[in-house]
């Protein structure tokens, strides 16, 4: 054993002399050459900043935010010889500074290929043409090729210009007509102007009833050829089953419309009839599904076996789809786009139904009062008519129906003034 004697004093009013203690990360500095050091200390908060910095490198450490020792585990104790006094210092160290350096003449590289104001198409069409198949970049090649650019239509300026004189004239009639009418307010204006957005393609100048809506302007070719092919199959089915066993054995949207129809409609069956009966029901579908779906069209035209070019169109029209950063689309169905699809729902039955419409049949399928129903037919310009029905009718027993009818003049309700206050 060794004859040395070691004497200790403890002496903590050497603490706040106590050296420091840090930790370089890559490495200690070269200190043969400019190399200082600074400390910044704010005495009442107990914060500390230790800065040092080289000719290219520079360095920064805090016992507070994230340098703090809150999550450091180790004591440490620093000792000091003096050779001459043959004697050590031991400090309590309080913790290690970690020094985070930076390099004085780094500059920060932006990538010249950030996409944050790149659609999602042109997104798509980067990553395809970077690791897509042959397939996928054929499809893409070809949806660009499809594109129509209106530079290179002969005469699209002059379209363009018409078009727009047209609406300006427009504009200037419907303005001089409203001025000479008595009757006209800004509230009952906005009330029609509100109206007419969420109904199909009106003819409010129409000479007959039949020509107020005609479906083919918003059921364009390719959607009222699907519907026509399911009328074609919905009449093969009803030549080889009766219509209240095919109605009992499935599960069908609106089967108190579509036994209503049939049961009036007399043989042979009217093929654009059944076509646009089939349409209401897919729109009775529609109106009872959950929102917001995260379902593709295609899914939806398997689950709910409904032609994938009515899907699409339906959810266009009466859906208001957002598709997030990961390219999925999700559509979601406010109050005016559904209203807006029971006002397109009730001009397809009324069609079917040759301008006329019985509302107790629709509105059970639509598990709606009739009274509600009523109001979406004057919405639609009809007149309602109550009609008496007997034991025979529809519930079995006497009572009142409604019966919506299209007629010239439309029907449009008027605005509604506030009941006074007292």
């Amino acid at each position: 054993m060794s004859k040395r004697t070691v004497e200790l004093l403890h002496e903590p009013t050497d603490a706040a002399s106590a050296p420091l203690l840090v930790s370089f990360r890559g490495g200690p500095p070269l200190t043969s050459t400019s190399f200082h050091c600074q400390v910044y200390e704010h005495a009442a908060k107990k914060k500390r900043i230790v800065v040092a910095d080289t000719e290219k490198v520079t360095f920064q450490a805090a016992n507070f935010g994230h340098g703090n020792a809150s999550s450091d585990l180790s004591s440490y104790a620093v000792g000091i010889v003096d050779k001459e006094a043959g004697t050590v210092q031991l400090f309590n160290v309080d913790q290690l500074y970690v020094m985070q350096q930076s390099v004085k003449s780094f500059r920060e590289n932006i990538d010249d290929n950030i996409q944050d104001t790149v659609s999602f198409a042109e997104r798509q069409k980067n990553l395809v043409d970077a690791f897509g198949s042959k397939a996928s970049k054929r499809i893409v090649r070809s949806r660009e090729e499809n594109k129509i650019n209106i530079d290179n239509v002969r005469g699209a300026l002059s379209i363009t210009q018409t078009f727009s004189e047209k609406v300006a004239e427009n504009t200037e009639l419907l303005a001089a007509k409203r001025a000479k009418d008595p009757k006209y307010t800004s509230d009952g204006g906005a009330m029609d102007e509100t109206r007419l957005a969420m109904l199909p393609p009106i003819d409010l100048d129409a000479l007959t009833p039949e020509d107020v809506y005609v479906v083919s302007k918003f059921l364009h070719g390719d959607v009222m050829e699907s519907l026509l092919m399911k009328a074609d199959e919905f009449i093969s089915v009803l030549s080889t089953c009766a219509l209240a066993d095919f109605l009992s054995q499935n599960e069908v949207a609106a089967a108190n419309y579509i036994s209503q129809v049939m049961t009036s409609m007399g043989k042979p069956y009217d093929r654009d009839n059944i076509a646009l009966m089939l349409y209401v029901m897919y729109l009775i579908q529609f109106f009872h599904a959950r929102y917001p779906m995260q379902v593709s069209p295609a899914s939806l035209s398997e689950d709910m076996n409904v032609p994938f070019v009515v899907v699409k169109q339906i959810l266009d029209t009466f859906t208001d789809p957002t598709v997030n950063d990961y390219g999925k689309t999700t559509y979601t169905q406010s109050k005016v786009l559904k209203d807006k699809l029971l006002l397109h729902l009730l001009v397809v039955a009324l069609t079917v139904g040759n301008l006329s419409l019985d509302v107790a049949p629709l509105a059970a399928d639509l598990k709606r009062h009739p009274s509600n129903i009523t109001g979406y037919t004057k919405q639609v310009g009809c007149r309602v008519d109550k009609v008496k029905t007997d034991a025979s009718g529809l519930g079995g027993k006497k009572s009142e129906s409604y019966r919506a009818i299209l007629t010239l003049p439309l029907q449009f309700p008027s605005l509604k003034k506030g009941a006074s206050r007292r």
